[in-house]
């Protein structure tokens, strides 16, 4: 029912916890094709589902998603996060195609998250220019590639400090001056 309504019910989105806690592979066509859907809590409940498959049956479907650029945060999450060798090569294929600067984080940060190191001096370049992306926390991800990795970097200790403040100052929880309790 939800699929011809505008916004899909929470009772809709539970559904696709429901479909990758049962392992319904039947309905990886559907899930990928609600990637295309403006609604950040359905299209990450679905790419969370996706994810649980691990499969290449997922990776097939959702390629043909990463041309739309509304798609491509989740789907290279997606490949990301699918730890089997088609989701790796789709990943290296879409960095060789892609010329904007934070669409490249995006499949970067995939490929890091992948733990390979086949595309390493294209990845090195790109964590090497420190530029500000808006999508992917250099510093958090250039810090825990090369850290996993095992690589030493120049930039180590730089990524390192800025990634524990970027956490520390998350933390944080901002207090406004009228809920402070007075004391005395």
């Amino acid at each position: 029912q939800d699929l011809n309504e505008d916004y899909f019910s929470f009772a809709g989105i539970l559904i696709f916890h429901v479909i990758g806690l049962m392992n319904q592979t039947k309905y990886i066509p559907l899930l990928a094709n609600l990637l295309l859907r403006d609604e950040d809590l359905l299209v990450e409940a679905v790419s969370d589902t996706l994810i649980k498959f691990q499969s290449k049956e997922v990776i097939q479907a959702v390629v043909p998603y990463l041309e739309d650029p509304d798609c491509l945060v989740f789907g290279t999450s997606i490949l990301g996060n699918s730890k089997i060798p088609e989701a790796e090569a789709e990943l290296e294929k879409l960095l060789s195609t892609i010329e904007d600067y934070d669409d490249k984080g995006l499949a970067i940060e995939g490929i890091c998250i992948q733990l390979s190191d086949k595309q390493y001096p294209e990845m090195d370049a790109y964590l090497m220019d420190g530029g500000s992306d808006l999508l992917v926390d250099i510093d958090v991800l250039a810090y825990g590639y090369y850290t996993l990795m095992s690589k030493e970097h120049p930039q180590l200790k730089n990524w390192k400090k800025n990634a524990l403040q970027l956490q520390d100052e998350s933390l944080q929880i901002p207090v406004e001056e009228s809920e402070k309790i007075k004391v005395g």
